[in-house]
């Protein structure tokens, strides 16, 4: 870790830890002191891991816990064989792999479903750890707005008079920070 001048705001008695893999984690748990001490400002955090594939590189990033189980998202850039990120707590942190890709789930639309009296597509899309990166929809191939609420993890497309009545086909891409993906197609009667 690279702790700049100016980041702490007090001397300290560091404390560190090297723990074991927790069922989640490819490493160690490493505790950074404590969670409870404030920082000023970011440091950079990097582990080093030696032997994963170029496939599992790509799926790796940084997590952080505080109490060892739930793991939360910190993102990670490769250099070498150091997966590094710029952060502004102590606790734990360790590499986790993400290979489950996000979820999509209908709320409004179904396979054949009759849209004629609704005034918009809505689907819940969600990721079980590194978060979600992009998001993009096409009805008939034509691209289309979809506005996202982040705290209800819910996509709506509001209905205009760009999509006319009669059959139409609805398709949904969800990426996430690491690259899995998932597609959501269903037709739709207008």
């Amino acid at each position: 870790m690279d702790l700049p001048k100016g980041v702490l705001y007090n001397d300290l008695y560091f404390e560190y830890h090297k723990g074991d893999i927790l069922p989640k984690t490819i490493s160690p748990l490493y505790q950074i002191h404590n969670h409870f001490t404030p920082l000023h400002n970011y440091f950079n955090l990097s582990i080093k891991m030696k032997g994963l594939s170029t496939k599992e590189r790509q799926k790796a990033l940084i997590v952080s816990t505080t109490d060892g189980k739930s793991l939360y998202a910190e993102g990670g850039k490769w250099s070498g064989d150091n997966l590094s990120v710029r952060t502004r707590s102590f606790g734990g942190y360790a590499v986790a792999l993400d290979t489950v890709p996000p979820s999509i789930k209908s709320v409004n639309i179904s396979p054949g479903a009759n849209m004629r009296g609704k005034w918009s597509i809505m689907l819940k899309i969600n990721d079980n750890l590194s978060g979600i990166a992009s998001y993009t929809a096409s009805v008939d191939g034509e691209w289309i707005l979809m506005e996202y609420d982040a705290k209800k993890h819910l996509l709506v497309h509001y209905f205009d008079d760009r999509i006319s009545a009669g059959k139409h086909q609805f398709k949904l891409t969800v990426k996430d920070k690491v690259g899995n993906e998932t597609v959501y197609e269903s037709s739709f009667q207008r």
